[in-house]
């Protein structure tokens, strides 16, 4: 049988679990579930009170996840969601919501992130508990919920495809024969601007950050975030590709990027030379010089670190709000193409997506860029 958690050296306890609890160890909070105990990868820093407060609210979510995850492998429905109805004749949607969570995660089809968020849905438009026949019934349910859920447009189209992928299943399985969401159109996610600072202010946003206040107590945090923004905007890399770059990651003339992936457990591998990138080799010496004792490239294995940091220097500087950290992707992107010449074909392939991407998402080019392309080059005119 577990323990129960007791207040004793140092532990804090879950609000509502008697079995979780973090402690801190080698100077990292881990979280103890069952008496199982797993590292967070969070800092416990008691010299800044600020940095202390937000690691250990980190940690306390993170603590509630693996609940959450401990909860769903014993394989508790209720936990899901509280059923209200039940048919006596079909399968209702809350012991297929059950089944059809357990089945992904034995096919180990999906991330824990992914089934946390299943779950999260679940709970949120199944609160009556209909059963799968019930096709009006429970169409009508979820569009009703959504319409009084201030959710973006985006977000609503993402619950509706996790919900229409899961009667599409119910379908496959035989429990039923009509999609509920079948008849329910996906929101218009209307396209925003593509912007993203120019190089001028992107030094700006550096400068400024070297001169903020209190920065000169914490030189290593301040010299990490910036060679953190320099790669971003050198190498075109998404956020959490740069975050999980790793020493062994860099080889003699460029390194390897864990990108964007199909299916969660396997890798997509892509090729980054550092010779094309004016400046990318000094860049990466300095990135592997200051690099953890475990290998890891950055002190911080979450992104709300540098990316707080990015928000304030924004604001105070009165920019674009719209210009975040993967803003920088897009820089590059346009650096390697209209300054650097590079054919947009590889382009794409430096930045891990399709020229269809590109066009849709990025920025399209204009005549003055295919003039500067053409004299790059060293095309002419016949």
């Amino acid at each position: 049988m577990p323990r129960r958690a007791k207040e004793e050296n140092g532990r804090i306890l879950h609000p509502d679990y008697d079995y979780a609890y973090i402690k801190i160890r080698d100077t990292h909070y881990h979280t103890v579930v069952h008496d199982i105990a797993r590292s967070t990868g969070i800092r416990a820093d008691k010299t800044d009170p600020k940095s202390s407060a937000k690691a250990l609210r980190q940690a306390m979510f993170k603590l509630e996840e693996r609940v959450e995850d401990y909860k769903l492998s014993k394989k508790h429905p209720e936990q899901i969601v509280t059923p209200k109805y039940e048919s006596q004749n079909n399968k209702n949607i809350v012991e297929l919501a059950s089944e059809y969570i357990r089945i992904r995660k034995h096919m180990n089809s999906v991330s824990e992130v992914t089934l946390r968020h299943l779950v999260s849905h679940f709970r949120v438009y199944f609160v009556e508990n209909f059963s799968i026949e019930q096709t009006t019934e429970i169409r009508t349910m979820i569009v009703s919920i959504a319409n009084n859920k201030n959710y973006s447009e985006a977000t609503m189209k993402k619950h509706y495809k996790r919900l229409h992928a899961f009667f599409d299943w119910c379908i496959k399985a035989g429990y039923c024969t009509i999609n509920p969401m079948a008849a329910v159109p996906l929101p218009h996610v209307p396209q925003n601007e593509i912007v993203f600072p120019t190089w001028e202010e992107f030094y700006s946003i550096i400068e400024y950050y070297k001169k903020g206040a209190y920065y000169n107590r914490f030189n290593h945090e301040r010299d990490e975030n910036i060679r953190f923004w320099r790669l971003l905007a050198m190498s075109g890399m998404r956020v959490g590709e740069a975050i999980k770059m790793k020493v062994e990651d860099i080889q003699a003339g460029g390194f390897s990027i864990d990108g964007k992936r199909q299916r969660h457990n396997e890798k997509k591998i892509r090729w980054f030379p550092t010779e094309i990138i004016p400046g990318m080799e000094e860049l990466i010496v300095e990135c592997v010089k200051n690099a953890q004792s475990d290998g890891r490239l950055w002190s911080w294995s979450y992104y709300q670190t540098p990316s707080l940091k990015w928000r304030n220097c924004i604001r105070d500087l009165k920019m674009d709000n719209n210009y975040t950290m993967h803003s920088l992707r897009r820089l590059a992107k346009w650096w390697w193409e209209v300054e650097l010449g590079i054919p947009p074909h590889i382009a794409n392939m430096l930045a891990g997506h399709s020229f269809a991407v590109r066009t849709k998402y990025h920025r399209t080019s204009t005549l003055d860029d295919l003039k500067q392309y053409i004299r790059t080059s060293g095309m002419r005119q016949e």
